[in-house]
This record gives C-alpha cells, sequence and structure tokens, in this order.
C-alpha cells in the first residue's frame, strides 16, 4: 500500500472517483455503509430517533435514502435490531419497521419484501403475544388499536415489553410520531444522495477552525459550593463555562430569580460590583454572600450568528451546625438490639458519622455485633455489658469540606436480664443512601438485625442477580452498587438468619436519572421555503419537560408575530418551522428538565442562498480509469437551492444507456469502462440562481487482470504453505496487493509466520509453518491507483486429526469389568482417523498408562453424525475408579488426547493376585517368622484387606491346616509352634494369600521354614 500515495500524485488519479472491479464476482471487501448506518451482513441500517415521523411518512424517509423500513425475516437479523435497542435506546421507545397489516384480519406483511418472504407468521417467537399472558397483553398492546376504524391499518413495532424485560413486535397504530428503522441492500450504498449539509457549505476557508458557525456550549458551568467554614482562606467561588464558534463568542452571565413565577434575568456586570470578576466565560464570586447572591446564574455566548445559553446553576452553601452542649443518658438491655441515635446538628450537602467511646479519638470499632449506619445512628445487633460506659460521642465531618464536629459525651447503661432478644430486622431497614439516587452515584443499602447471636447477611434481587459490579461489605450488612445505573432499579431483599431462624425485609431501588441527551441536535442548512423539523430526544427519571429556545430567548407564541405562529409548531419534544425565511437563522436550543436536573441540545439553523460553485469540489482536471473496470464520476457541487446536474461528453449531452447511468444523486456510473469512454467530461449545476460547470479529461487504460491464480491449495500442518496471485496492468502504473482470510485482512507485518514475495511473486502470501488456523478461504486483492480485481482461492490444511470429545464409558452388560468407549471424532483435517490409542488413570495410578494402541474395529453409531464407539478389551482392575482418554490417528500423525472421561468406578471383587516375596526365617526358639510383600492398592480389588498364613509339616495332604489372619497391610507374622518339631528338625510348609471384603485370592507359592532351636535359620 506505501507505493499508492506516490502513483495518485504522479497521474494525478482524483479520490473523488470511485472505481470497483467487474472482474471479480465476489463481493466488495471494501464496500462501506453510509455515514451513521451500521452494517449487518449484507445490508446497511440507520435507526432514526430524530425527526420522529408516521408510518407512511418514515417509509418516504427511507425511500429517499433508496431503503425501506427494515424487515426482521430472520432470527440474525432480529438479534441484530434488539441488540442495538438494548444497547442505544435507554427510553424504550416504539421503532416502526416495515411489517403492516392494512385490512386488520392478522394477515402480517413485511412490505418491503414480496414472494413466500413477504408474510410475518403469527407464531414468530418475536411477538409480544407470544411470551406474554393473554390477560397481561391488554397493559402492552396500544389502546387506541381498539377505537380506531380499520381503514387506517395496523403497523408493526419494536416495543419493550416491562413484562418481559425485552424488545418484541408489536402491533401500533401507523399514524403517530415515532422513531423509525431503514434499511438499504450493501450494493446499494455508493448510490444514496448526501443530503445533510455541514457548516462549510458554501464557505472556502484554509483553516476548518476557521468556519463559521455560531456558539455552542462545550463545557457547562456546575453548581459551586461554598465552603462558609474556611471563608477566611477562601473566600470566593467561581463559575466556569466554555463554548465553541467563530468568531470566538462573546460572555455574558446572568443572575435568575422568579417572581411571580416568570424567570427573570439581571445581567451580572463586573464594573458595578467589585465583587464580581469575569475572565471569557468563567465568572468569579468574591466574598459570596447567601442573601445577596441568592437566585441562579447563567452564562450565554453570542457572535454574529447567533447567541447560546447553558444551564442554570447556583451558589450552594456548605456548613456544619453545633451539636446541643448536653444530651441525657441512654440505658440499653442485655441480650437485646439497641440503638443509639447521634442528634447530629443541620448541615449541607452531607456528613460522615463516626462514634468515640471514653475519649476522643478512641472510636467505636465494627464487627459482626457493632455497626455504624449512614443515618447516623449506633446500633447494636444484642448489648454486652461490656458496652456500658459513662462517655459516648459521635462525630460528623463535612463531605466536602475539612470542618467536622464532636457531640457531647454521654452515658450508656447497660440494664442486665437473662432471657435472650428475638430475630428481627429494625423497621426502617434497609436503607437505601443516598435516600433519591441518581444514575452515577455509589449507592448503599444498608441492612441491620437485632438478636443473640449476632445474625449473617445475605442480598438477593427480585428476579436477576445483584449488580456484578456490587460488593459487600461491613460483615454483609452493606451492598455497594458502585456508580449504579438505571436497570439497577429493583427490589432487593435482606436475609438475615442465625440459630434462632432467619427474616427477611425487601426494599425498592429506584434510580433515578439526570436529563441527557440520546441524540444531540445537529446544524441545519438550508433555503428559503424549506421546511425545518427538529426533534428534542432525550431521556430522564422521572419524566422530562421540555421547551425551546432561539438566541437565548425561550420560544413562546405570544412573542411570535401572527404569521410566525402559523409557521411554527412547537409540539413539547418536536420543532416545525414550515417556509423558513432568512430570519428563522440562529440558534435553537432544546432544554429537557426534571427535578434532577437540566440538559440543554443546541443546532445552528442557516437559511441561505448560493449561487452553484464547483470551488471547492471541482473535478480533478486529469483522471484514470481501467478498461472493464466500474466507475463513479462525482459531481459535488455547492449551492442553495439544490442545483439540477447534467453531464456532457465531449461537449455534448450525455446520452445514458444501461452502462452509463445517472445516480440518484447526480454522479455518473460506467460499468463497465471501455476505451470508446476516454475523452472530456463536463458537470453542469444550475439553480435558480445561476449556474457553473467543473471539466476533467478521462484516460483509459488496459485495466488489471489475473497472470497466476491458485483456485485451490493443500499443505501439511507445521509446513511452509504458499498461495499464488499475479496481476498484468498498464505498463505506467504499480500493482499492489492485499490478502483477505474469510473477508478478514491479513496483516502480514504483525504475523512473523507470514510474509510476501517479491519481482514477479510480489503477489504470493507465505505461510511458514502452517496451523489449522490458517485453513479457508483466501481472497487476493490486487490493485493500481485506477483499478482493483479479486480472486478466491479455498486452502486446505491436512494433519492430524484434531482431538475426539471426552469419551463415554459404558459398561457391558455381561461383564462389569469390560467396557465399550463413545465418542465423537474431531475435525479429520484431510483424512479420516484408522488408529485409536486409550489411555487411562485411576485413583490408584495417578498417571496416563497406555491401554491399548493400533487399529481396532470401531463402529459408527449412525451414518449422519460423527459418534463412533469401541469395545475396550482390556480387563479393568476392579475396585478402581478409572478415567479414560482418547487419542485418534490418520496417516499424518496422531491427535492430541481428548478431554478425560467421566470417572468409571469398577465393581470389587476379591484379589486377583497373591501376595509375593514370601520369606520364612527362624526366630526365637519354637518361631517361624514370615514376611511377604503386600498387594498393591490398585490391586487390591476391594476394601478390608488382609491376609491369611498357612502353615503345615505337608500343605498337599487333604484336610484342615493350621491358619493365621492378619488385617490392614501387615507384611510379617511370628508363629509359635510345636517345641518337638524344633528337637526334631521338622520342616514346615507355608503359603499366604490376601482377602477383602468380596472375598479370598488365590494362594501363593509354596515355601519350606526350618525353625531352629538356637534362633538360627
Amino acid at each position: 500500500m506505501g507505493l499508492l500515495p506516490t502513483i495518485f500524485a504522479i497521474l494525478q488519479v482524483p479520490l473523488s472517483f470511485l472505481i470497483s472491479s467487474s472482474v471479480s464476482q465476489q463481493t466488495d471487501l471494501q464496500s462501506e455503509c453510509p455515514v451513521s448506518w451500521g452494517r449487518f451482513e449484507g445490508n446497511c441500517y440507520l435507526f432514526v430517533s430524530s425527526p420522529e415521523l408516521t408510518w407512511r411518512e418514515a417509509l418516504s424517509y427511507c425511500r429517499a435514502k433508496l431503503a425501506n423500513l427494515v424487515t426482521a425475516e430472520t432470527p440474525e437479523k432480529n438479534e441484530y435490531i434488539t441488540s442495538w435497542l438494548r444497547l442505544n435506546d435507554p427510553t424504550f421507545s416504539t421503532w416502526y419497521t416495515s411489517g403492516f397489516d392494512a385490512d386488520w384480519s392478522g394477515n402480517w406483511q413485511w412490505t418491503a419484501l414480496s414472494g413466500a418472504e413477504k408474510r410475518i407468521g403469527n407464531d414468530d417467537p418475536a411477538w409480544v403475544h407470544q411470551s406474554v399472558n393473554e390477560q397481561d397483553l391488554r397493559y402492552v398492546i396500544d389502546p387506541s388499536l381498539n377505537m380506531l376504524p380499520s381503514s387506517y391499518g395496523r403497523a408493526l413495532a419494536y416495543n419493550f415489553s416491562t413484562l418481559t424485560k425485552a424488545w418484541t413486535w408489536l402491533p401500533v397504530v401507523p399514524d403517530r410520531n415515532r422513531p423509525f428503522i431503514c434499511e438499504l441492500p450493501l450494493h446499494m450504498a455508493a448510490d444514496v444522495p448526501v443530503t445533510e449539509r455541514t457548516l462549510d457549505h458554501g464557505v472556502v476557508v484554509s483553516d476548518p477552525e476557521e468556519v463559521p458557525s455560531a456558539p455552542s456550549i462545550i463545557d457547562e458551568p456546575i453548581d459551586a459550593i461554598f465552603d462558609t467554614t474556611d471563608w477566611t482562606h477562601n473566600n470566593w467561588t467561581s463559575f466556569h463555562c466554555v463554548a465553541s464558534g467563530f468568531p470566538e463568542p462573546e460572555y455574558q452571565w446572568h443572575r435568575i430569580q422568579f417572581v411571580n413565577g416568570e424567570e427573570q434575568e439581571h445581567l451580572v456586570d463586573p464594573l458595578l460590583d467589585k465583587r464580581y470578576t469575569q475572565t471569557d466565560g468563567d465568572l468569579t464570586i468574591h466574598a459570596p454572600n447567601s442573601a445577596v447572591d441568592r437566585g441562579e446564574f447563567r452564562c450565554s455566548a453570542s457572535n454574529p450568528y447567533g447567541t447560546v445559553r447553558s444551564r442554570r446553576v447556583s451558589i450552594r452553601y456548605a456548613y456544619v451546625g453545633d451539636f446541643a452542649l448536653r444530651r441525657e443518658a441512654t440505658q440499653l438491655v442485655q441480650f437485646s438490639g439497641g440503638a443509639v441515635p447521634c442528634d447530629p446538628p443541620s448541615f449541607f450537602p452531607a456528613v460522615s458519622y463516626a462514634w468515640a467511646r471514653d475519649a476522643f479519638p478512641n472510636f467505636v470499632e465494627e464487627n459482626k455485633r457493632v455497626f455504624v449506619s449512614q443515618d447516623g445512628n449506633l446500633y447494636f445487633s444484642y448489648v454486652e455489658t461490656s458496652d456500658a460506659s459513662d462517655a459516648y460521642q459521635c462525630i460528623v465531618k463535612s463531605a466536602v469540606a475539612e470542618i467536622g464536629k464532636t457531640g457531647p459525651f454521654f452515658p450508656i447503661a447497660v440494664r442486665h436480664q437473662q432471657s435472650v432478644g428475638q430475630l428481627k430486622i429494625w423497621s426502617s431497614f434497609p436503607k437505601i443512601f443516598p435516600p433519591a439516587p441518581v444514575v452515577g452515584d455509589n449507592v448503599t443499602i444498608e441492612c441491620v438485625a437485632s438478636g443473640y447471636p449476632a445474625p449473617k447477611y445475605e442480598w438477593r434481587r427480585a428476579g436477576s442477580e445483584v449488580p456484578p459490579s456490587s460488593r459487600l461489605l461491613k460483615h454483609h450488612r452493606v451492598l455497594l452498587i458502585p456508580s449504579v445505573q438505571a436497570a439497577d432499579s429493583d427490589d432487593y431483599t435482606c436475609t438475615a438468619s442465625s440459630v434462632q431462624g432467619s427474616v427477611s425485609a425487601t426494599v425498592t431501588l429506584d434510580v433515578g436519572v439526570a436529563p441527557r441527551f440520546i441524540v444531540p441536535l445537529r446544524p441545519q442548512i438550508v433555503h428559503p421555503g424549506q421546511d425545518v423539523t427538529w426533534t428534542c430526544s432525550a431521556y430522564g427519571k422521572p419524566a422530562l419537560s421540555y421547551r425551546w429556545l432561539k438566541n437565548g430567548k425561550v420560544l413562546q407564541p405570544k412573542d411570535l408575530s401572527l404569521e410566525d405562529v402559523q409557521r411554527t409548531q412547537l409540539d413539547e419534544k418536536r420543532l416545525l418551522i414550515r417556509d423558513v425565511r432568512l430570519s428563522d437563522s440562529g440558534v435553537y436550543q432544546c432544554e429537557a428538565e426534571n427535578i434532577l436536573g437540566t440538559a440543554l441540545s443546541s443546532g445552528e439553523l442557516r437559511v441561505m442562498t448560493a449561487v452553484p460553485s464547483f470551488r471547492k469540489y471541482p473535478l480533478p482536471r486529469l483522471n484514470y480509469a481501467s478498461a472493464g473496470a466500474n466507475l463513479t464520476m462525482v459531481c459535488q457541487p455547492e449551492g442553495l437551492p439544490v442545483a439540477v446536474k447534467r453531464w456532457l461528453f465531449n461537449d455534448f449531452a450525455m446520452v445514458t444507456s444501461p452502462r452509463v447511468r445517472l445516480l440518484a444523486g447526480g454522479d455518473l456510473f460506467i460499468a463497465p469502462v471501455t476505451a470508446a469512454d476516454q475523452g472530456w467530461y463536463t458537470c453542469e449545476a444550475r439553480n435558480e440562481l445561476g449556474s457553473d460547470q467543473s471539466q476533467g479529461e478521462l484516460r483509459v487504460l488496459s485495466g488489471l487482470r489475473f497472470r497466476e491464480i491458485a483456485t485451490t491449495d493443500q499443505a501439511l500442518v507445521a509446513h511452509p504453505a504458499v498461495l499464488r496471485c499475479s496481476a498484468d496492468t498498464d505498463a505506467m502504473l504499480d500493482v499492489t496487493y492485499d490478502w483477505y482470510l474469510n473477508d478478514v485482512p491479513v496483516d502480514v507485518g504483525q504475523n512473523p509466520r507470514y510474509r510476501t514475495g517479491w519481482n514477479e511473486r510480489r503477489g504470493y502470501l507465505f505461510i511458514e509453518p502452517v496451523t489449522f488456523g490458517e485453513a479457508g478461504n483466501y481472497t487476493c486483492v490486487a490493485r493500481s491507483p485506477v483499478d482493483r480485481i479479486q480472486t478466491s482461492s479455498q486452502l486446505f490444511v491436512t494433519g492430524p486429526p484434531n482431538p475426539p470429545s471426552a469419551p463415554t464409558v459404558i459398561p457391558r452388560v455381561d461383564n462389569p469389568y469390560l467396557v465399550t468407549l463413545r465418542w465423537m471424532d474431531g475435525a479429520p483435517n484431510g483424512m479420516d482417523s484408522i488408529r485409536q490409542r486409550i489411555e487411562a488413570i485411576t485413583n490408584h495410578l495417578p498417571h496416563w498408562t497406555v491401554l491399548a494402541d493400533g487399529i481396532f474395529p470401531v463402529r459408527a453409531i449412525s451414518s449422519f453424525t460423527v459418534r463412533r464407539e469401541m469395545d475396550l478389551d482390556v480387563t479393568l482392575q476392579p475396585w478402581n475408579s478409572y478415567k479414560f482418554r482418547l487419542s485418534v490417528g490418520n496417516t499424518f500423525g496422531l491427535s492430541a488426547p481428548s478431554s478425560p472421561s467421566l470417572s468409571y468406578d469398577v465393581p470389587m471383587a476379591p484379589p486377583s493376585r497373591s501376595p509375593y516375596g514370601i520369606i520364612g526365617t527362624g526366630g526365637r526358639t519354637g518361631e517361624l517368622v514370615i514376611t511377604w510383600v503386600t498387594v498393591q492398592p490398585f490391586e487390591q480389588n476391594g476394601p478390608g484387606i488382609g491376609y491369611r498364613v498357612q502353615y503345615s509339616k505337608d500343605l498337599n495332604t487333604t484336610g484342615n491346616h493350621p491358619e493365621v489372619t492378619v488385617s490392614g497391610e501387615r507384611s510379617r507374622i511370628v508363629i509359635r509352634v510345636d517345641g518337638s518339631s524344633v528337637k526334631q528338625k521338622v520342616s514346615y510348609q507355608v503359603q499366604v494369600a490376601a482377602f477383602n471384603t468380596a472375598g479370598q485370592g488365590p494362594w501363593s507359592d509354596i515355601i519350606t521354614v526350618e525353625p531352629t532351636d538356637d534362633g538360627t535359620t
């Protein structure tokens, strides 16, 4: 790509000529949706919240942009739309689609579609009635649907159901102004006419910062808090206001007062009152006085294009009063709950609390039993005698100032009793702080219960999980929700539990929302006679009230002339001005307000006329295109009213055809370009004020053509892969190449395993080594400064199979010590698997051991799936818990092992082998000492392991032989024999067998032991 800017500079090729290839039949990877449109799959979507229109007006609005009202005929498209609405519409508006029922028959159709796709099924899960009980439908269906005549028809809209907490389809009346959604095929995006004008329309300046524009507040002032306790050091406060605009705006500040309900402004003039100092938009007030500076203040900014004003702000005076000098003693009851009020002084805006005992600053420590609430009270879940003291003290500290105040010391006495208090939650809890939370606040919900012993606390939210950002504090008494959101509004329940049982209490968190704009007002540049509509798209809770301003003055019918009243329509959120005049130019503001605050959004209306001009956007003098390519020649004159455009070719009127046609915006589209199109092109623009034209030459060059391409390539994993691509074009042009994998750009510079070729192989893509992740559809895009073509090839990466799924273990019906393994194959990666390796691990042998490895009979469970099974002909060791894993292989190698199976517990059985390493020795006189190696745990086959030792002069004879039994893991026994045997040098035969709770295992080999009378062997 580095050569493209150089080539463009040399050839003077215009970026205003849009060229796309007609060689490839694939989607143009560079296709983009128009500005402000979102893209999903092969379409573009425009969510229009302003202006709000009726259904038929919305349909006309979309069609003017070569689009249509949206259809939602697939679940994927429905999910895209509802996801956008979840993220971007906190007001839960009702959005029109193209769905319509013309005769109220229930025959719903997508008006933008045809054929079988046109019909909307009444059983589609997106309908609200699919998820709402029939008796609840009356709460969500538009009531006016039951009153309108059938000739109106019904429109289908997206609506947020408060019952299902989801966006669903809802039938609505079509004659109300609502937001709506337009849908545009991606291949038509380049044809959409540009109708929005920016403030630089008709203005030619070298510095974008010097484009003439009306003021706009970019930094709103905020309320000032003046610390009355620190006036000797900081006896001033200030407001900050910044506005954009050119020329630079001038600022004024006004003090606002309400007299008999009427708003009155008084100019703040620093020349008349030395307490005020103003620097640009900053106002400093020295020695603020609540009597003199009462009311509110407002900033305004003005330049020749209009006036804009800020929201109202005020000075708020922070203070903390004094505690009462004395307070009475408090008595609490042993083993019962207790609450000690702080009795704080008056304060503003907020304080934090602490308690001290015996002396300051010996603070009371909070624990499972003791809690200091944000209401200031000191709570005891139960009281102990040690809580008694002659000196308790409450302390407050301002949240915005450095000042704190301490209350008087007072005694707390504890009355003795034997019974314990009942478990209960205090009547005022759970309690929310701040009491009226607003979006962005750090909200805490406190829960305090009394009872012995101190209870434990749990929190839950009605219908869903508590917010993921929430935290539990202070022994779970406090639920903290940082930066609370409107969606966190719900019922929250606290449960306190102890040995006495459990109790619960619920509180409703209702989060308010200060006004904010979802879509701010935008500048509008129009010519006289047009109609202008602005919609105030704001959100707040409680509900908002609105008013409109022009140049800082409230728009009221009583202040307008009779003619202007007839032209101006104020519908609260909507401002419509018909047949605009030059005098309508200025700054318009929408002010949205509720009890939590005020928000303003401004937009400049510029009513102007201008002769068409190509001064800013002329046709480039010399242009190039390649034969066979598609070419869009952009004609972009400025002028108001909008100019009518006409094209000339070699000074003759352009003759259109299916190959040469005019687009909706007046641009010229040629597809494909031929040598006959070479020549001079002139775009002429004309309106009622005059005309202008611009001319440029088009030279047609040889088009790009592929010299070498590969349609299918195959590479072995971990080996090099080469994708070939090479193109020729006109000798004066350079060619660059870009690669895409499954439509995602391949960033060669960011991956050391990728590189491109050189010279004739510049278009090659080398991958060393290749992985399975590189398999897919590769698109090579060859570009010259005037052309682009693309081709695709499929790369298959072969190698060992992907790991299979974790095997399922199925015991054999006839033998639980034999199993069948069932699994699902992974991707074969070019060749089916033919080999299996089975490994196992047990609770007694914690390392993987190969049980089988080779080519085994494998059965396919179904011809429609890749599920397989095989019999494992390996007898499993009883009383072991097995996990199996499986590797499969093809001619390229063996896959990685699968995940382990679930544990399979083999039934117990008697030991299957006997002890070994049996040694007999003569111990002390008349003793046989027998030792052996115990059976290992994985071979014990069951619990209760033990050993039987038989000894006799001849164990081969029939009859009962002497026997000794030992339990557990013992491996040695001493046997007393007859003393006469010792004297007679009689030998003994000995054998050992293991047993468990399931039975006895086989006897060991017989050994011979001869006792001696002197202790030797």
